[in-house]
């Protein structure tokens, strides 16, 4: 099922992040890779001192990716050949003016250079966040997913007609592949690209042990706050939006199993999920999150799950319901 995000342009319910720092990732050119110099981008080589304290890597965790190298190659060179019917219909669009690279766990398809290497550093560290946000280890997403970048928005729309997926959609993932259409009157929308990049994530990370609507859509727009914070070296505590569409119960938001038909309906959706997920990485520690995603995909009702692993200050779902509709933050 496609996991859709709405457009900015058309639903009030969206936030614009821009996107901070000019691109200069490294380029790789085969058959040697050299590299270019680059700035540790996105981290500064020194904090100001109006910042919050760097957001540091758990022990015995990989680093976060300080440069992301973008090997240029032709199709043929591509580690994996093997892409969706939405990817095949990405790139019969004028074929001969795509161009294809390869960071160390994506393979990106693009028009523009400058969008591929912003992209690549964005979604290298998106997916870093979160395999240690789940506790995700590196064999658990070994697999490169394909990216498809494209440069303007009749081409967008004419691929959205193509795949019959609703004109208004903003960029979506379809599995572990992501459709970007990351350009929003002339800046660059971080949030959804942390925010569809979790999805795709979540698809490597767990495979056919899919997420419920509610829980997938939550979690990713949460981590479309969380991550782009981390990245500029701030808490996610800092970058955490006003969810005033946040209107449902949480018996409501885990009872959803589709997506409703009303814009209205899915903005309340969307900031339910968020400020759910919110409130459990607010509130208790975050190791507890990922046994509670284990406990609902095998089948456990969320309310029981809930209980069972977040129960120490609460007993039953009603406690649970009244301190998670005074959380305001």
């Amino acid at each position: 099922m496609r996991l859709l995000r709405a457009s900015r342009r058309r639903l009030d319910f969206a936030w614009i992040i821009s996107a901070a720092g000019a691109v200069g990732a490294l380029i790789c050119a085969d058959p040697l890779c050299a590299q270019t110099p680059s700035p540790a981008w996105p981290f500064a080589s020194r904090i100001p001192g109006n910042l919050a304290t760097p957001v540091a890597s758990p022990a015995r965790s990989t680093p976060p990716p300080y440069d992301v190298p973008l090997c240029q190659e032709r199709w043929e060179q591509l580690a994996d050949h093997t892409i969706s019917p939405a990817g095949e219909k990405a790139l019969a669009l004028r074929p001969q003016q795509w161009r294809h690279g390869e960071t160390e766990n994506f393979i990106i398809h693009y028009r523009s250079l400058s969008d591929a290497l912003q992209i690549a550093r964005e979604i290298e560290f998106d997916l870093w966040y979160v395999a240690q946000t789940l506790g995700a280890a590196p064999e658990q997403y070994s697999r490169k997913s394909h990216v498809y970048v494209f440069q303007d928005e009749k081409e967008w729309q004419r691929f959205l007609a193509e795949t019959k997926t609703p004109l208004w959609v903003h960029s979506f993932a379809v599995g572990d592949e992501l459709f970007l259409d990351v350009r929003v009157q002339g800046g660059f929308d971080s949030h959804t690209l942390a925010h569809e990049t979790t999805h795709a994530i979540i698809a490597r990370f767990y495979g056919n042990r899919r997420w419920p609507l509610w829980l997938n859509e939550g979690f990713a727009e949460y981590m479309g706050d969380a991550s782009v914070a981390a990245r500029h070296w701030r808490s996610p505590l800092s970058n955490q939006r006003k969810l005033k569409f946040a209107e449902m119960t949480v018996a409501e938001l885990t009872a959803t199993t589709q997506y409703p038909a009303e814009p209205l309906e899915v903005a309340r959706l969307y900031a339910t999920g968020a400020k759910f997920v919110r409130y459990l990485f607010n509130k208790y520690p975050r190791e507890f999150f990922p046994k509670f995603v284990d406990r609902v995909l095998g089948g456990e009702a969320p309310a029981a799950a809930l209980i069972e692993i977040y129960g120490n200050e609460f007993s039953d779902m009603a406690e649970f319901e009244r301190r998670f509709s005074r959380f305001i933050r």
